[in-house]
């Protein structure tokens, strides 16, 4: 009886946490855009733009942005999450090249509030900063967002990758444990548990946030924390730096150890160190997902 209790418990504890989270988005046919951008050697390239399922008061946030690196007969699909604030998608960008270049349909998504998305007069990423209301609400909108763009992405039964970099790796995290769909999860300088993150960030102290304990009780349900163990044993790869300033190192080494100590390297470095060496990162990453991928398939 007690072997049977421990058995069921994980599952019954996920039925909770799927059954309350606010991830929840309507199922429905949609329009999307298609637009061939660029003819390379190896794959081409589209931009895709389809409507939120989340519906904020600006309408250029309302429309999801992704460019899409298509190679002729993929062997599997990589999704690409950015940076805060990011000026461009070149980063991200880079990574679909290389994946595309080894067989892979791989996309980068634009999260709310970012380049197309940003309405004239707010900074890069502001949903994110506003205040704990509103970060919740653009939490929630980059996870919806995400899982409308593989219901058109994806076929039945088909598994896809994330690659998450920074606030990429939180959105990814919280993507990954509330669907399915999504098999792999490399999450590079992101962390959770947002009572650590948030007060001990210089991206939140530079921008003199003083949001109250009370404040910030709503985001509990939107904290990588709590959903972390729904992602085992699907495979994880972390990348973090021990010296991290922006997503301090006991936010992440507590995701590390919600999600069930998966695959992880502790950089000596801080957040932006992990630039000085994104060429070594990237090909850890890709072996990662090129190796469990192979395993996938014996």
């Amino acid at each position: 009886m007690l072997n049977l209790f421990w058995k069921t418990f994980p599952l019954f504890f996920a039925s909770i946490i799927l059954n309350t989270n606010p991830f929840q988005y309507p199922k429905e046919e949609i329009t999307v855009e298609k637009k061939m951008l660029e003819t390379r050697k190896d794959f081409l390239i589209f931009k895709w733009n389809f409507r939120s399922p989340f519906v904020t008061k600006w309408e250029e946030n309302n429309r999801v942005v992704v460019y899409l690196f298509s190679p002729p007969r993929p062997q599997g699909k990589v999704l690409v999450l950015h940076t805060l604030g990011t000026k461009n998608l070149e980063l991200e960008k880079e990574i679909c090249r290389r994946f595309a270049q080894f067989g892979y349909e791989s996309a980068a998504l634009v999260m709310p509030y970012h380049l197309e998305r940003r309405p004239i007069g707010l900074e890069r990423g502001w949903g994110f900063l506003a205040n704990p209301t509103t970060m919740r609400e653009t939490l929630v909108q980059s996870v919806d967002d995400v899982r409308r763009f593989l219901d058109l992405w994806c076929d039945k039964g088909e598994k896809v990758s994330i690659i998450g970099l920074s606030l990429g790796a939180i959105v990814g995290v919280l993507a990954m444990a509330v669907d399915e769909r999504v098999g792999l999860g490399a999450f590079i300088m992101g962390g959770g548990n947002f009572s650590l993150l948030i007060p001990h960030s210089i991206v939140f102290g530079l921008k003199s946030h003083k949001w109250s304990e009370e404040e910030m009780k709503v985001l509990e349900d939107v904290d990588p924390l709590k959903y972390a163990p729904l992602i085992p044993p699907r495979p994880v790869l972390m990348v973090n730096g021990r010296l991290d300033i922006v997503v301090p190192y006991n936010s992440s080494y507590s995701l590390w150890k919600a999600m069930g100590e998966p695959q992880v390297e502790w950089l000596w470095s801080g957040h932006y160190g992990v630039l000085l060496i994104k060429d070594k990162i990237l090909r850890k990453v890709l072996k990662f997902i090129t190796e469990n991928k192979e395993k996938e398939v014996n």
